[in-house]
């Protein structure tokens, strides 16, 4: 009785150590579509989302054609609901859910999620795992830095599934920088790097002062949307990170003095010298009222670009934009370029709706119709096939209706840009929204205000130079350096 014993121990182990083989080898994936779903036993999955406008009648088109096809042959049903205007409702509406709260809605199956408004979900292991869901060649077929982008700082995981994502751009207004650049002798490339851009800048308030008799009435030529972005891939380009996501979750504020004096120089020094600004929400609306000529923006934010501005007269007149790619800095070590946009999260349930919910989410990023989805609001598609340019430029008109000139140019910049660039995201921790915000809002804040105090000083009768001399200096940035760090360190 023991030899038979033994004798069926040792086949076991032979039997596990295959298998494990076999698993290791294939990699094959957690589950058997075939064997866990069955259209005679139909189950409905509900999406929390955010979108609107065009975004959503693309979207419920499409899951109208999955319920019809795919969904139909496996008993899937799915239910596409607008739960809130962003990513960080929809976060808050969760949690009431997952509280029970009175009066909350019953959980969604998956939700559209930033790393930072999915990391409490996380942390409370509330997230499944997608990686194990998908074949090694599946995998494959994604942008790697697009699909690992979870943000939560462990390898080769998959918790935020990428649906669509954007960039950024910069876009002139083109119209009037012909005779700025015709009278400075300016070009383009002068707008390859930050400290290019600054001296184009400069040039442009004396050019705009000299028009007229009054003194000191140059204006702005620049302006960037999430300055956040502009501090993070900037500290990163010159060989820095300022939150180093540790192993276990924790971070810490790298703040190099070097790297972000560079960052303030080529913002902070231009802004409250005039060269650079920032007055309406968004830059976009800065170009429509004629305030600057030129800004950074998201792939995303591209269909707010203006087709008329605001003249001297204060009549709308039609302008033409041209996109280019974003500068770096001169002494970058690695160029980049950031990436963003939400994903899909996938709450832990069971492995019938697990797998549905993996389902739809394969076949939604497999379409046609999924790319016209995403670039119908300047976002760019996941799939490394259809980020090539003809599968791109084939989906800018669907049912007779074409995307905006300048959300084509924006999304062919962005796609010729990323071959040769490093795609930046930040991996979440605990408050990573309120640190990124603490970077934008604190430099944002002194440029402004210290640009008032310039205008105030002027206007007593001081010289431009007299003016900006107090701001310009070492400790102006000192100052801001110190309540940075402090404001970081609150965090924690």
């Amino acid at each position: 009785m023991k030899i038979l014993k033994l004798v069926i121990f040792c086949i076991l182990c032979l039997l596990i150590s295959s298998c494990n083989r076999i698993l290791s080898k294939d990699k094959t994936v957690k589950y058997d579509v075939d064997k866990v779903l069955n259209k005679n036993e139909p189950i409905s999955i509900n999406i929390w989302h955010y979108y609107s406008a065009t975004q959503k009648e693309k979207f419920d088109r499409l899951v109208d054609n999955f319920n019809a096809s795919e969904g139909a042959k496996y008993g899937v049903y799915v239910r596409g609901i607008r739960r809130a205007g962003n990513a960080s409702e929809i976060s808050s509406f969760l949690a009431d859910a997952l509280s029970q709260k009175l009066g909350a809605d019953e959980t969604p199956d998956i939700f559209s999620a930033y790393p930072d408004t999915a990391y409490d979900f996380n942390k409370q292991d509330l997230l499944l795992d997608l990686a194990d869901f998908f074949t090694q060649k599946e995998k494959d077929e994604y942008v790697k830095s697009f699909l690992y982008s979870s943000g939560f700082g462990v390898k080769d995981e998959i918790k935020l599934f990428p649906v669509a994502k954007a960039t950024e751009v910069f876009v002139l207004n083109k119209t009037a920088w012909k005779p700025f650049a015709e009278a400075m002798g300016v070009s383009y490339r002068d707008l390859v790097t930050w400290e290019g851009l600054v001296k184009v800048a400069e040039l442009y308030y004396k050019w705009t002062d000299s028009l007229t008799a009054e003194p000191n009435d140059g204006k702005p030529f620049f302006g960037r949307d999430a300055l956040s972005n502009y501090i993070l891939t900037g500290t990163y380009e010159l060989g820095h990170s300022i939150f180093n996501v540790l192993e276990n979750g924790d971070v810490d504020f790298v703040l190099d003095k070097k790297s972000l004096r560079a960052c303030w120089d080529n913002y902070y020094i231009p802004f409250v010298k005039g060269f650079f600004t920032a007055k309406g929400r968004f830059r976009a609306d800065d170009l429509k009222t004629g305030d600057i000529i030129a800004c950074v923006t998201s792939t995303s934010s591209s269909i707010y670009l203006p087709s008329k501005v605001i003249n001297s007269e204060g009549n709308f007149e039609p302008v033409d934009l041209e996109v280019l790619p974003i500068p770096h800095f001169r002494n970058a070590k690695r160029k980049t370029i950031v990436q963003q946009g939400a994903g899909m999260a996938v709450l832990k349930s069971n492995i019938k709706r697990e797998t549905a919910s993996v389902l739809f989410l394969k076949w939604f990023t497999d379409m046609q119709k999924y790319s016209e989805f995403a670039v119908s609001t300047g976002y760019l598609p996941v799939k490394k096939k259809e980020l090539e340019a003809e599968q791109v430029t084939a989906a800018f008109c669907s049912d007779g209706i074409c995307i905006l000139p300048v959300v084509q140019d924006a999304l062919k910049v962005s796609i010729e840009t990323m071959k040769s660039l490093d795609l930046y995201f930040q991996p979440a921790f605990k408050n990573s929204d309120k640190a990124r915000n603490i970077l934008a809002d604190l430099l944002q804040e002194k440029a402004k205000e210290d640009r008032a105090k310039v205008l105030e000083k002027i206007k007593a009768g001081k010289s431009y130079k007299e003016a900006v001399t107090d701001f310009i200096g070492d400790d102006s940035f000192d100052v801001w350096l110190k309540l940075l760090e402090k404001k970081l360190l609150d965090l924690k």
